[in-house]
């Protein structure tokens, strides 16, 4: 559970901050955020990979893993505009849901050759 949380809330609050000190120099262009998010991600999953080191030695995958779902979830916030916020959401845990289930399944399958 503190795996997730930090996981979660450390890279949000960088980003957030980043993001705020990036907007105060320039306008924060759609790339940058996405960086952004690409970063907040494998930072995400770096603290998180000790957790699942538990259940599966194949943990080193959910860095790149969590990097590329929160820059597919921005990616998504981005194009929808309005509703993006929530379908950022919703992408976010469709993606890191099948990679992280991809992980854990390839993990097994390939433990127990």
């Amino acid at each position: 559970m503190w795996g997730a949380a930090a996981g979660l809330g450390i890279p949000f609050v960088v980003g957030v901050v980043a993001a705020a000190i990036w907007s105060n120099v320039a306008e924060a262009s759609d790339t940058w955020l996405v960086l952004v998010a690409l970063a907040g991600g494998a930072l995400a999953g770096l603290l998180q990979a000790p957790v699942l080191r538990r259940s599966t030695s194949r943990a080193h995958w959910w860095i790149p893993a969590s990097s590329v779902s929160w820059g597919v979830a921005w990616l998504a916030s981005v194009a929808w505009a309005e509703a993006g916020l929530l379908l950022g959401g919703v992408v976010l845990g469709a993606v890191s849901g099948s990679l992280l289930i991809w992980v854990l399944r390839s993990a097994t399958a390939h433990e127990a050759v």
